[in-house]
């Protein structure tokens, strides 16, 4: 979890470094960014401490004779699957939409699209 956090830190802050201009009043893209990065932090630090102490105690994590109690953790994954899609999806339309709204010619707008495109494959 820490490693997918901090790729999709680094990948939101290099779109804010290119998309965000410096010494502009913060605008709706450096608050949409910002929205992201700090829903991101929250959301895998939660998804870690619950990985961490699923159960109590956390001995019957490795024995599941212990008497005690777990969360279903299958289900966790699941939903953090899906918000990690949605987030995904999020991270590559950001730069595809603020790209065609550049004054560029379409052709490079369809080329730099098709750069940040790739993180779709």
């Amino acid at each position: 979890m820490p490693a997918i956090l901090f790729t999709k830190l680094a990948i939101l802050l290099q779109l804010m470094d290119i998309f965000v201009p410096p010494r502009v009043a913060r605008n709706a893209r450096w608050y949409s960014l910002a929205t992201l990065i700090a829903t991101n932090a929250v959301f895998f630090t939660t998804l870690g401490f619950l990985e961490i102490f699923q159960c109590v105690p956390r001995e019957k994590i490795w024995h599941p004779t212990i008497p005690g109690r777990c969360i279903d953790i299958n289900k966790t994954f699941v939903a953090s699957s899906v918000i990690n899609v949605v987030d995904d999806f999020i991270i590559l339309i950001f730069p595809l939409v603020w790209t065609w709204k550049l004054q560029l010619k379409t052709r490079q707008k369809v080329g730099v699209s098709m750069v940040f495109a790739t993180g779709f494959l």
